[in-house]
């Protein structure tokens, strides 16, 4: 899809939801691996940098990948928080392993009915975190999960 078109339709996704939205893709294609790691931090950084006013209203990231370095979706979820009032994640496909953690940090995860998140994440919720520590979107997902698989 042509640039033009792109745009065309992230200017509408903010129409539509009244927010400020900025894609996040790796590649999903087998033998060309793409994976989110520490560079893109930066890389984030300095777009959030560009916002005309900041904290944002509403922050949307539209996250698709199949993840990457356990590390980094406390640093990106982190940032996204100091730059935006609001911080939203919008999944069209897949969100596997670190981007599925970056979605649990949002205040609001939208999904396509065809989304998915990483079904390890589970074993996070249920074994690694203390009950009381966990925010009650996580504790309703970990439920939901619970009860699909």
């Amino acid at each position: 899809m042509p640039l033009k078109e792109r745009v065309a339709l992230i200017k509408k996704i903010e129409e539509i939801r009244g927010s400020t939205v900025i894609s996040f893709l790796t590649s999903l294609r087998q033998n060309v691996p793409a994976q989110i790691a520490e560079d893109s931090v930066r890389v984030f950084f300095d777009h959030l940098l560009l916002l005309p006013s900041r904290p944002v209203a509403k922050f949307d990231l539209f996250l698709c990948s199949n993840g990457g370095s356990g590390t980094v979706p406390w640093r990106l979820v982190s940032l996204f928080r100091e730059f935006s009032k609001k911080f939203n994640v919008l999944i069209p496909y897949r969100s596997y392993s670190a981007a599925t953690l970056i979605a649990l940090g949002a205040d609001e995860i939208v999904m396509h009915p065809f989304a998915e998140l990483d079904r390890s994440i589970r074993r996070c919720l249920t074994f690694s975190i203390p009950p009381m520590l966990v925010p009650d979107n996580c504790k309703a997902l970990a439920w939901r999960m619970s009860k699909h698989t």
